[in-house]
């Protein structure tokens, strides 16, 4: 679909992004790099709310997010602008080797430039000046190229007397690196070359302060931070970057499947009067006078469900009843999905259509082998931070400290995507398993391996409110060996295989599923993997190759307790056996980064809990 600028109507698109990007890598207050310009997505306050927007209800992430709804971005036409961007930076250099002037351009082109920022000297293209400046607290804003070309020590007693200084983009050619390159002023001759600019105090101390300007949302703000040493709030400052840094921008979003509990005949008409029995709720109606409203007639009529069975549905949709409360995590998500998945079987559906398959010699090891012909993913974008990663343990903004919020004003929506797609999902034997962990083996290199992660997350600032369990990194890591090997046979790639890992004292369970929002996302490969026989055959080989790897003897004796013990960086002590050439897959499908695995578990003559196979 289309970007456009929010503040011409009419104004030529900078170029298109997927429905999928717009809540991960270029979602509001990203920066995206178009053909022909630099842009910032706008905040959700200035999306367009027509019907180019699919409006979707997950009653469980409605909770967590404390919204009415989400809205998806429907993929159309090119032509058709949907999403606002302007600018930004607002700074470029001319193409033309033998001008190369630096200089400010309007927000937008003008309508015929073909979408082009032509250089007010030489009229060729302007290319976007890609460094930017941001603080801590995700403020952004032009990179003050004026001052920085007159501050070089050299040049003080150099006043330059110009308005509008010109100035001129210039490299040695020596080195491809930032400081080979320089900034010149034509007026006065002040010049200062760029090395030292990006590091974290490349800035002169007058250009450091933030003025707390968020482009994206269109507004300025005090930007202060609390002094450690006097305790006193001091302005904040800033540091130089480049626009294409990956540091720049970090989704904070939020995932859960649609259950078949949410698509029993009472909630699918809930969803489609939400509106009225929500002002209903407002009205202080209780539920039993809602449910006696003539929007049920029918439910109670025709279909024979009874009052008492509507206020059941009506209080597990909008009462305090349920598992899931406005502070619930992804985690909770999980185990009510768990829950329903295990006890329900579900089949004809266009949403979700789960049922058992036989087990067979599986039974060894698996309790449960369900195929999941059809499943549906709602992935929600909440906020973002810029510089590190969001805590993906946090319950709500308020657990995150530097949060950058995607709305100026609070809406009642956030934006998604819905994903349809197919999947396999099946547990492990408890009994087997508990046994297993109750092994010192075992228990001894897990130690080593939580230990290591919650120094970790430590240094992160990020508090980890669950308690992990050795069973997640055998799951984790027997999800990954699944992964590699259904690769092979199944239709789609490593990429395009997702895990989903369920587990807690006494459940487990393991989904791999694939879903795409371009179409039904389903080519039938993965599901037909779980038919008697093939899973067997897949677990098999999953966990023979498990057993080599090209890094060996490398790989195979790497130890999380010795390297703790031994005082090895914590960075490398967040798995055991396991590297990119045997057990890691690409982190778009893995849960926890590449991070608590050790394909030990899955063979080991000692610890494996398939040592057998």
């Amino acid at each position: 679909m289309s970007i456009e600028d929010p503040k011409r109507k009419n104004a030529e698109s900078p170029g298109n992004l997927r429905p999928n990007q717009l809540i991960t890598t270029f979602g509001p207050g990203s920066i995206a790099q178009m053909k022909n310009d630099s842009v910032i997505v706008m905040g959700i306050d200035w999306w367009d709310t027509s019907d180019k927007f699919t409006v979707v209800q997950h009653p469980s992430l409605e909770k967590i997010c404390n919204k009415s709804h989400f809205r998806m971005i429907t993929s159309m036409d090119s032509k058709d602008k949907v999403i606002p961007c302007k600018s930004f930076p607002t700074w470029g250099v001319c193409s033309n080797t033998f001008c190369r002037r630096l200089q400010q351009h309007k927000s937008s082109p003008h309508p015929n430039n073909n979408s082009q920022f032509l250089c007010s000297e030489c009229k060729n293209q302007l290319i976007p000046a890609r460094m930017i400046v941001m603080c801590d607290k995700g403020h952004l804003d032009e990179f003050p190229w004026v001052k920085w070309a007159h501050s070089s020590p050299k040049d003080n007693a150099l006043q330059c007397t110009a308005i509008n200084p010109k100035l001129k983009w210039s490299a040695l050619n020596k080195t491809t690196s930032i400081g080979d390159y320089y900034v010149k002023c034509l007026d006065c001759g002040s010049s200062r070359k760029m090395s030292g600019a990006l590091g974290p105090q490349g800035l002169p101390s007058d250009m450091m302060v933030c003025f707390g300007y968020s482009p994206w949302l269109g507004k300025h703000e005090k930007c202060t931070v609390r002094s450690k040493k006097n305790n006193t709030l001091t302005n904040s400052s800033v540091r130089a970057v480049l626009t294409r840094a990956t540091s720049l921008y970090y989704p904070s979003t939020i995932s859960a499947l649609l259950i078949p509990k949410y698509r029993h005949p009472i909630q699918i008409r809930i969803n489609e009067k939400i509106e009225t029995i929500r002002d209903d709720i407002d009205d202080s109606r209780s539920f039993e006078e809602i449910a006696k409203r003539k929007i049920f007639e029918e439910l109670r009529d025709e279909q024979n469900y009874s009052v008492n069975e509507i206020v059941n549905k009506l209080e597990i949709r909008f009462g305090d009843s349920g598992k899931i409360k406005k502070d619930s995590t992804e985690s909770d998500i999980k185990d009510e999905e768990y829950e329903d998945i295990m006890e329900t079987e579900f089949e004809g559906d266009d949403i979700i259509d789960v049922k058992s398959a036989p087990l067979g010699e599986l039974e060894k090891y698996f309790s449960v082998l369900k195929k999941a012909n059809r499943l549906t993913m709602v992935k929600v974008l909440r906020y973002f931070t810029r510089g590190s990663p969001p805590n993906p343990y946090a319950s709500d903004e308020e657990d995150d400290m530097n949060i950058c919020s995607i709305q100026r004003r609070k809406q009642d929506w956030f934006p998604c995507v819905s994903n349809k797609g197919e999947g396999i999902f099946f547990s492990i034997r408890e009994d087997l398993l508990k046994e297993w962990e109750q092994r010192p083996e075992v228990q001894k290199r897990c130690g080593a391996l939580f230990e290591s992660f919650n120094e970790w997350a430590k240094t992160r600032e990020w508090d980890i409110p669950e308690t992990r369990r050795p069973r997640y990194v055998l799951l984790h890591t027997l999800a990954h060996a699944l992964i590699r090997e259904l690769s092979i046979s199944s239709g789609y790639n490593e990429a395009s295989i997702a895990e989903r890992i369920y587990e807690g004292n006494n459940h487990n369970a393991i989904l791999l599923f694939t879903a795409s929002s371009s179409s039904d996302g389903s080519l039938g490969g993965l599901v037909r993997k779980a038919e008697q026989g093939q899973f067997l055959s897949i677990l098999e080989n999953a966990i023979q190759k498990s057993k080599y790897c090209s890094r060996d003897p490398l790989c195979i004796e790497d130890d999380p307790y010795e390297k703790k013990q031994r005082g090895f960086p914590v960075h490398t002590r967040l798995n055991g056996a396991a590297c990119y050439a045997c057990t890691l897959i690409p982190e778009t499908s893995c849960n926890e980064f590449n991070r608590l695995l050790d394909r030990k578990f899955l063979f080991d003559d000692e610890i494996g809990f398939f040592r057998d196979i």
